[in-house]
């Protein structure tokens, strides 16, 4: 495939490596593929490879200091992110405990730790661009929201807190403290902050989204519900500073605009101020949770039928690829339309490391590395999240 692979070459930005701290030069072409979009969300074919975290460490500099991004958002739970925003913004607490407290054992890894200091030291730092800020966007777990709204109730209105309390021990009247509180927003206003309120009620709804998607039976809807109720958090991200330059950090399969994932409402939202970047890759290996724990597996190496085949053939170790350059009128390239399978691997092992996918219609760009390494896990957690 001469002429396919004489494409790939040609539009194919080399990258010189993945370690972070390497400086930004190689990564400038990136500029014009990332363009004028506020919204990039760095996806990862598994959760837990040491070189999709340290490619997108690199990449957050680059968003940060050449691009004048200043928000980075997790597939996280909000408020047990926002203790690590306090870290990075003021100091406080230990980030490793901090790390631990995110429920998620994907994100417990030295890779995520060195992101972390590094976004406390460019904080420091008095950069011209701003500070960068940390936020989460998931919502399975309720009880730092419980608390966070409790406590505000008993400063803005104790005589409800009984109530709110109450309410809280049955999952279908969640929602009418959130009503509750946004009908009194006025009056709260009188002596609370207009971001103590709006935090407030933010946790009331991610209780409500918490306790929707445990009430439902089936994994496929409670999957269908998170990336509904993410792309929720996000835009309320969003709508806290409308001129935000906002990264996200997720899964390929929620940052892409696959039918009822988080980047298909976001792309439906904010169309072409929403950029999908997947990562993906021909062979290596990945941690993942088993039957004994959470051990590195070895992938299946991609193979005919696979996008990561026909890129490994090309002999580059790593690069960035503006998908939209596809073009049906282009023999050249229409071997990407012709696959099929991409490597995808949440936090719990399957039988399958593949799933089908159409890459130009989910993803904007690529990321690709040829061969990956495990992530390195700070510590065997007693929490396991099997569905991120």
């Amino acid at each position: 495939m001469p002429k396919q692979s004489d494409w790939l070459k040609n539009l194919a930005i080399p990258i010189k490596t993945t370690a972070p701290g390497s400086g930004i030069g190689d990564l400038i072409p990136l500029k014009g593929l990332i363009g004028d979009a506020r919204i990039v969300g760095l996806g990862e074919a598994t959760h837990s490879t040491h070189e999709f975290f340290t490619i997108k460490h690199r990449l957050v500099e680059f968003l940060v200091q050449e691009m004048g991004f200043t928000t980075f958002a997790m597939e996280a739970n909000a408020p047990e992110a926002d203790r690590i925003n306090d870290y990075i913004l003021h100091g406080t607490g230990d980030p490793k405990e901090l790390l631990r407290g995110m429920h998620f054992w994907t994100w417990n890894t030295q890779e995520i730790l060195d992101l972390i200091e590094w976004m406390k030291t460019y904080n420091l730092s008095g950069q011209k661009s701003g500070l960068i800020r940390f936020a989460g966007f998931d919502m399975q777990y309720s009880e730092a929201s419980i608390k966070i709204v409790l406590d505000f109730i008993e400063r803005a209105e104790p005589g409800y807190r009984e109530t709110a309390s109450s309410a809280y021990q049955v999952h279908e009247k969640a929602e009418s403290v959130k009503s509750h509180l946004e009908k009194n927003r006025d009056e709260y206003a009188k002596t609370c902050s207009l971001e103590d309120i709006n935090w407030a009620i933010h946790n009331a709804n991610i209780i409500n989204q918490s306790s929707h998607y445990k009430s439902e039976t089936t994994l496929e809807k409670q999957s269908e519900l998170r990336d509904v109720f993410m792309a929720e958090n996000t835009e309320w991200i969003c709508s806290q500073n409308p001129a935000a330059m906002i990264i996200l950090w997720a899964h390929n399969y929620h940052v892409g605009r696959k039918s009822d994932s988080m980047g298909r409402y976001l792309s439906e939202k904010y169309d072409a101020d929403y950029l999908p970047i997947c990562f993906c890759f021909h062979e290596g290996q990945y941690n993942t949770r088993s039957n004994d724990g959470i051990l590195s597996f070895a992938a299946t190496p991609s193979h005919p039928g696979c996008y990561e085949w026909l890129l490994h053939n090309s002999g580059m170790p790593q690069f960035a690829l503006d998908l939209r350059k596809a073009s049906e009128d282009n023999n050249s390239s229409t071997w990407i339309k012709e696959c099929g399978r991409m490597h995808d691997v949440g936090a719990v092992k399957q039988d399958d490391d593949f799933r089908a996918s159409d890459i130009i219609e989910e993803f904007d760009a690529m990321i690709y590395i040829d061969k990956t390494t495990p992530s390195i896990i700070l510590e065997q957690s007693d929490i396991y999240h099997q569905k991120v």
